[in-house]
């Protein structure tokens, strides 16, 4: 059975006891740098863990402290319930309210409260205490309060009790997107081992060996170690306190905030579209500047109101650096160091779209109704809209964000193209096809080659829009190729095949490559491979690389003029030969290379002379 693992954020006013009651828990003393120690105050996030045998609890310590405030959300990103510190001494007191209102903010959806410092007071004073803190939780959001429970770290049943609870806390399940992504909260550099990181795995699994993208410095590194709560692992899953050991990257170049993530999973953007409720009485400036809080990570951010309901607003945030976020993902705001808003992201990749659209396409996000954003972002890209960012553009699966679509009407669904095209879109396609063809009546082409010229347009796509146009007659399908209705061409595979030799042959010394040709006369991608390859067996046309083919005789002269350049100069080289032909440092090479050939030809450094 697999062991139950819970992150618990311990949060509340500075020197209500946070870190000596998980010291109590747990044996580990967060307040570790001799700063902290001096002035008896956590200063940043301190991590701890309580295990069972059954259940693992990983503690997040944040700081009290109002300047810390930033640090403390880095902290309650990944949480899975609160453990809000009151002193009884004190009672509820300002980083009380805004330690639950950020946890409220970032969707954290259950919490325990806990009455430390009973040993100092009154009985009566403890329920005046426990009461006030039942009636916070009721004027705050909708994290749920669990239980409230009074303890003293001398008082040993006290914390035995609170053992208990912790232990008995649910887990909801973690929703996976299908890839690794961890934001790394600490940086360090272990002897013996080199760089190491520590983090929440948020989403999916990293085994020891394993490479991740930094999406921050678009770099690639390795997991070359693991280790799960101070034990060595070989992989670490959702919902894991993890270090890693990174190879591949110096401990310079990280920062708390920098996401790691699967490659090929993660795009980041300067802009981002938000809901958000305000915090307290707070209010926002239109097109003022905000900081970001997302995960681990700070942003330099101006905001755009595109909509307010009541304490709720519908934003673009514009940053000064990229965002790699996932739909769903929660923040909060800041500005004039307070805590402003919390939110969460409804569209983390750009699109190009009218304000009322975005505004339309957030609203139905908002609400999770995919089926109608869905059908908006069919109707606002009228070049198809792709589903394969589904993970990190709605938190759905492939196969979800195709079920999905199926489903949208009056659409074109290309499952294996992970797109989804409207229907104007296949209007767009007939005319911009039938324009190819009335400009060109010899043109030749087939559906892979139509999708290879309009790159928007899928194969399937190009083969469902062009069927009314067969079957009115306004194209002609001869075999697998589509033609013009009045193309003359009798022989197709001989007028592909002399079409191409011309157009090689007339280019000289500087052909085209193969495809560039083929899209010039509007010829069939496949066939043209074909026609070419039986040109170069008949020795009509030399291969000089993968993409440079020339008429033999065109070649035959260059080898000409070359050996007359080398009687009458000495020598050949790029230089040389670019600029007595007026070519360009690819063909200067290819020619040189080909003349290498030769037995009467050798080359001293980089000039090809005689051998004799």
């Amino acid at each position: 059975m697999p062991m139950k693992r819970l992150i618990v954020g311990a949060a509340g006013h500075i020197d209500h006891g946070k870190t000596a009651l998980i010291k109590a828990l747990t044996g580990f003393d967060g307040d570790e740098t001799a700063e902290e120690k001096s002035r008896q105050i956590t200063m940043d996030l301190s991590f701890s863990h309580l295990t069972d045998g059954v259940s693992n609890i990983a503690f997040i310590d944040t700081p009290g402290h109002e300047k810390l405030i930033k640090n403390m959300a880095a902290g309650a990103f990944c949480l899975d319930a609160l453990m809000l510190v009151v002193a009884a001494d004190d009672g509820v007191m300002p980083q009380t309210i805004e330690h639950l209102r950020i946890c409220d903010a970032l969707g954290v959806q259950s919490a325990i409260a806990v009455i430390t410092k009973i040993d100092k007071v009154t009985s009566d004073r403890v329920l005046q205490v426990r009461d006030d803190t039942r009636k916070l939780f009721e004027t705050i959001g909708e994290t749920a309060l669990i239980e409230v429970i009074a303890c003293s770290i001398y008082q040993a049943e006290t914390i035995e009790a609170l053992k208990r609870l912790l232990f008995s806390l649910v887990v909801k399940e973690r929703v996976s997107h299908g890839f690794f992504r961890y934001y790394c909260d600490r940086v360090f550099v272990a002897k013996g081992a080199g760089v190491v990181v520590t983090g929440t795995v948020l989403d999916g699994e990293v085994k020891q060996g394993d490479k991740l993208h930094v999406c921050d410095l678009d770099k690639e590194v390795i997991a070359r170690g693991i280790e799960v709560h101070n034990t060595t692992a070989g992989r670490a899953t959702i919902g894991c306190r993890a270090a890693l050991n990174l190879k591949g990257v110096e401990a310079a170049e990280l920062k708390r905030g920098v996401l790691l993530a699967s490659k090929g999973f993660m795009r980041g953007f300067n802009k981002i579209g938000i809901v958000a409720k305000l915090i307290g009485k707070s209010t926002i400036a239109q097109r003022s500047n905000v900081e970001l809080c997302l995960g681990a990570n700070r942003f330099e951010a101006r905001i755009t109101i595109i909509k307010t309901e009541g304490e709720v607003f519908f934003a673009d945030l514009v940053t000064t650096k990229p965002v790699f976020a996932v739909f769903g993902d929660r923040f909060i705001l800041r500005a004039s160091a307070m805590t402003v808003a919390g939110g969460e992201v409804l569209l983390p990749i750009g699109d190009p779209m009218r304000r009322d659209q975005r505004l339309e396409l957030m609203q139905l996000l908002r609400s999770r109704d995919f089926a109608g954003a869905f059908a908006l972002l069919s109707r606002a890209h009228n070049k198809g809209f792709g589903l394969i960012s589904a993970s990190q553009r709605f938190g759905l699966s492939h196969f979800q964000a195709l079920e999905i679509a199926a489903k949208v009407p009056n659409c074109f669904l290309d499952r294996s193209a992970m797109i989804l095209y409207g229907a104007s879109v296949a209007q767009t396609l007939r005319d911009a096809v039938l324009a190819v063809f009335e400009k060109n009546r010899r043109a030749l082409m087939s559906d892979q080659t139509i999708a290879a010229r309009f790159k928007w347009a899928s194969r399937a796509f190009v083969a469902m829009a062009l069927q009314p146009l067969v079957a009115s007659g306004a194209l002609v399908m001869d075999r697998s190729l589509y033609r013009h209705p009045q193309c003359d061409v009798k022989d197709a595979q001989a007028f592909i095949e002399e079409s191409i030799y011309e157009c090689i042959d007339s280019a000289f010394f500087t052909p085209q490559a193969p495809y560039n040709i083929y899209d010039q006369l509007d010829l069939d991608r496949a066939e043209g491979d074909a026609a070419l390859k039986r040109l170069t067996k008949q020795a009509k046309v030399a291969r000089l690389e993968h993409n440079l083919f020339v008429s033999t005789r065109r070649l035959q002269e260059m080898m000409r003029l070359l050996r007359e350049m080398i009687k009458n100069s000495g020598g050949a080289d790029v230089q040389s030969v670019k600029t007595a032909f007026n070519l360009s440092r690819k063909y200067a090479v290819c020619y040189l290379e080909y003349l290498d050939r030769f037995s009467d030809i050798k080359r001293e450094n980089n000039t090809r002379v005689f051998a004799n």
